[in-house]
């Protein structure tokens, strides 16, 4: 396998788990409330937060297994949902507002690197 299609695997796998921690981090009231002006987290969008970032999260092995086996690529997998909770965590903690600016720019660059592999 290429340089370019491994570097390709693990920024689609990295943006999907971003993604998927970021929706998971909304579907928290704390998280909500930092976010937004609303003061409470409706159920509904509390579920739709929830499923929306669990299935983030599944889909991103999908990227990393094309990339290498399934025993690496679940090991990988688990690397990038690690750094990307541990970068979704930091950025709560000093800026909350940028969470939603960076998950624009993380799916933005999801597509480009979807069309680019196509």
């Amino acid at each position: 396998m290429s340089h370019t299609s491994i570097l390709t695997a693990v920024m689609m796998g990295y943006t999907l788990a971003y993604a998927g921690m970021a929706a998971l981090s909304l579907g928290m009231q704390k998280h909500y409330a930092q976010l937004t002006a609303d003061a409470e987290l409706p159920s509904s969008r509390k579920v739709l937060f929830k499923t929306l970032g669990w299935s983030l999260l599944a889909f991103a092995l999908l990227p990393v297994i094309q990339g290498w086996s399934l025993a690496m690529g679940l090991v990988i997998w688990v690397g990038l949902i690690s750094v990307a909770a541990i970068n979704v965590v930091l950025v709560l903690a000093y800026q909350p507002r940028l969470l939603a600016w960076l998950g624009v720019a993380v799916s933005i660059a999801l597509i480009v690197l979807l069309t680019a592999s196509m």
